[in-house]
């Protein structure tokens, strides 16, 4: 199978890199679709040798779409783990975001009017440590409460941990692919 032949397989199968990344048995399906309409079963059963050499020679495009695929999932992997570092962390808040932005009419001097809008509200730090109640497990009564460090906290700071070693893990082409 040529080089050509190969790409236009693939480009059939929609595995291009940037595509959709695909399932195991979504990819599974697409291959065994080119492989139904390029050796329908009749065809199959009809020429088992001839078959057979395609078969092979297929082979090097098989390897190819799943290498495709796989280049797509750590590209969607790497975007979502942006995505994630973009948003601020909760320990630490946001700060407003101002802009002074005209309002379209003039003063007396004949100069525009402006006008300060927020366009980022701030949102305050997430507490470090929350009270949590202690329960009497005889009786289901709170007896009193106790500080501890904030799971939610926690949470952010290991979804943060998680998707900075997805981003130190992804091969320098794909991060190419995605930075152009």
């Amino acid at each position: 199978m040529t080089e050509a032949e190969i790409e236009a397989l693939l480009a059939d199968a929609g595995l291009f890199p940037g595509a959709s990344p695909l399932t195991k048995q979504q990819l599974t399906d697409r291959i065994m679709a080119i492989l139904d309409r390029d050796w329908p079963l009749a065809k199959r059963e009809a020429s088992p040798a001839d078959y057979a050499a395609w078969r092979d020679a297929a082979e090097p495009a098989r390897l190819r779409a799943v290498e495709a695929n796989l280049f797509n999932l750590r590209l969607a992997a790497y975007r979502q783990a942006l995505a994630r570092l973009a948003q601020y962390p909760l320990a630490e808040g946001r700060a407003e975001v101002v802009e002074t932005v005209a309002t379209g009419a003039l003063d007396d001097d004949g100069d525009p009017m402006l006008e300060t809008v927020i366009v980022q509200a701030a949102i305050p730090p997430v507490p470090a440590q929350v009270a949590r109640a202690l329960v009497d497990p005889l009786t289901g009564e709170q007896t009193g409460s106790e500080t501890v460090p904030n799971p939610v906290l926690a949470a952010d700071e290991a979804e943060r941990m998680a998707a900075q070693a997805v981003i130190d893990a992804t091969p320098e082409a794909v991060v190419a692919f995605a930075k152009a």
